[in-house]
């Protein structure tokens, strides 16, 4: 007998100052209770219904493109299918979002499994950071590489495991110049990119040396904060699944500081929402 609802896998992304982070949260706008809400408005949804999302992202976070699943009545998917809730959703959906897709799943899939997240950190906006060598700088990426608990680099709570493997971690560049790194894994802690982006700032200052930095991965049971850069420089740039169509975008090569620091960095925001509204244009989002 076929099910009532449908499980649907949808693909979108938000620009992080208008939200209080991707998840729910009482009285704050989120990007999971903004889709909630027009999913209700379609009446694709009763009102208790969830969305399960492939990546958690705080408040500030920019999002080029995460993905979900939401059950749905069938009886309104299958007359409809993907061309229908897509106008359904876009003709509600807010400037500061996009939707790239729809498709039915298998009612058991869910979006946090066999994927692979691509996380970019634009460094250059750090006050605190220093240009270094691009050699020395690949050199600071490669020891985030592989599996490791990331104790050190997230706010430990009890009962919880800090293990996760990083698949890549390379310079993000424009020529020779650094603008941050772009990182790969298929999954991480809490806090664990922005904290990989400090200990690196402090490496190009010289707050921090590299043994320290090293001691601080492969020592988790000694406490060492490395500090905790700010959510304003960092995109949740793609999240990628098995057996899904992938839907890719260059990583762009930003403008480089000029003038006063403080002027460039309103400049710099400007900039980082039109990455996303640039590739989500190419991609008719």
């Amino acid at each position: 007998m076929e099910s009532a609802t449908a499980r649907i896998f949808f693909r979108f992304g938000h620009i992080g100052e208008g939200f209080h982070g991707s998840q729910m949260q009482p009285g704050l706008r989120t990007a999971q209770g903004e889709l909630l809400d027009i999913f209700y408005k379609c009446k694709f949804i009763d009102n208790n219904k969830a969305i399960q999302m492939a990546s958690r992202t705080d408040a500030g976070v920019n999002v080029r493109q995460n993905g979900g699943i939401v059950d749905m009545k069938r009886s309104k998917w299958d007359p409809m299918g993907e061309k229908g809730f897509m106008k359904a959703v876009r003709d509600r959906l807010p400037g500061d979002m996009a939707l790239f897709d729809a498709m039915e799943v298998e009612e058991t899939w869910l979006p946090r499994r066999n994927a692979t997240r691509t996380y970019l950190y634009r460094l250059e906006a750090v006050e605190k950071w220093k240009q270094p060598d691009l050699v020395d700088f690949k050199n600071w990426c490669q020891i985030f590489v592989g599996e490791h608990n990331w104790s050190n680099f997230s706010r430990v709570e009890e009962g919880k495991t800090y293990v996760r493997e990083v698949l890549e971690c390379d310079p993000w560049v424009d020529e020779n110049r650094i603008i941050g790194f772009k990182i790969i894994g298929t999954a991480f802690v809490w806090n664990q990119v922005r904290r990989v982006a400090s200990a690196l700032v402090g490496l190009s200052n010289g707050t921090h040396d590299f043994e320290k930095v090293k001691a601080a991965l492969h020592q988790p049971n000694q406490y060492i904060d490395l500090g905790l850069c700010p959510p304003d420089w960092l995109t949740l740039w793609d999240v990628e699944w098995d057996n899904i169509p992938t839907i890719g975008a260059e990583i762009p090569a930003l403008t480089k500081p000029i003038g006063v620091f403080k002027r460039w960095l309103e400049l710099a925001k400007l900039e980082q929402k039109q990455m996303l509204h640039t590739s989500w244009s190419t991609t008719g989002s």
